[in-house]
This record gives structure tokens, C-alpha cells and sequence, in this order.
């Protein structure tokens, strides 16, 4: 996936937190969202602020919410989305030669609910590749990205 393709994906994940509280299909938000370069930056920030805004009712936390696959807790669907935004930052972060920080507790909570619903291997049916060995040393978003598949640490 090209730089352009990962960030219209990615603003399109968080669309889809808004969509999915306020009971609309996550399947109406397209999978990349073609924007052009120039719009990224409000495209990103005006979903984030509706995307916390449409979580903002804590009852959303335990109410059913319909996906495609499943029907899951608030709480499970968010973090499932948490996880897709922290990964393709990270992806993205990569792609672009960037080295930001990253709020360890975001990616804790992501790895530990993924760790839950997505086994390690065998993922025959899933858009993730086997989860990759890290030391227990690893730090939460090293953690994160291998068990979604990919290779940590930092490319040169």
C-alpha cells in the first residue's frame, strides 16, 4: 500500500469509530478514502474530534455494536479500532521515516485485547500475518505491531 492509499485508510478507520457509535455500517465508510494531500491534516483532525465526541456517552462502552463479522460490546469494537489506528500509525511512522512517541497505555490496552481476540497463529482468515517473537523487554508498541504481524523496531 502506497503513503497516499495508508493515510486515506487511516482516515477512514477513525470514520468508522464515529460511524459505528452512532449506529451506522462501518462498511458505508470507503476502505481508502481518496483525499488529496492538502486535506489530510483537517480530514484527520475533524474525524478524531467527532470520533471522541460520538464515544462520549459512556453507555456506549457496554451497548451491542453491529459489525460486518460480529456483534461485539462497545468496548471490544473500539479497542479493535484502537488497535487499526495505533498499527497503521505505526505503519505509517515507518513508511515515512518518523519516530514519534507513542502513549504506552494505548498500546497496551490494544495489544492485550487483540492478544484475546486474535490468536497468534494460523491466521488463514484474518488480514494479519502470524504474530512475530519479541523479547518480554519489548516495548508496548513493539509488542502491538508483532502480534498484528509485522516486524519491529525500526527500519534504516
Amino acid at each position: 500500500m502506497r503513503v497516499e492509499q495508508l493515510v486515506g485508510h487511516l482516515i477512514g478507520v477513525i470514520e468508522r469509530i464515529s460511524v459505528m457509535a452512532k449506529g451506522g455500517s462501518v462498511d458505508d465508510v470507503p476502505f481508502i478514502l481518496e483525499l488529496d494531500p492538502t486535506e489530510w491534516n483537517t480530514a484527520y483532525q475533524q474525524r478524531a474530534v467527532d470520533a471522541r465526541a460520538s464515544w462520549a456517552d459512556v453507555a456506549l462502552l457496554t451497548t451491542p455494536i453491529n459489525l460486518p463479522w460480529a456483534v461485539l460490546p462497545g468496548f471490544a469494537a473500539v479497542s479493535m479500532y484502537v488497535n487499526e489506528v495505533t498499527v497503521h500509525s505505526w505503519d505509517l511512522a515507518v513508511a515515512t521515516g518518523q519516530r514519534p512517541t507513542w502513549d504506552e497505555s494505548v498500546a497496551d490496552l490494544a495489544y492485550q485485547f487483540m492478544q484475546q481476540g486474535l490468536p497468534a497463529e494460523e491466521r488463514h482468515d484474518a488480514p494479519f500475518d502470524d504474530a512475530v517473537d519479541v523479547p518480554a523487554s519489548a516495548s508496548s508498541i513493539d509488542r502491538l505491531v508483532a502480534w498484528n504481524g509485522r516486524q519491529p523496531g525500526w527500519k534504516a
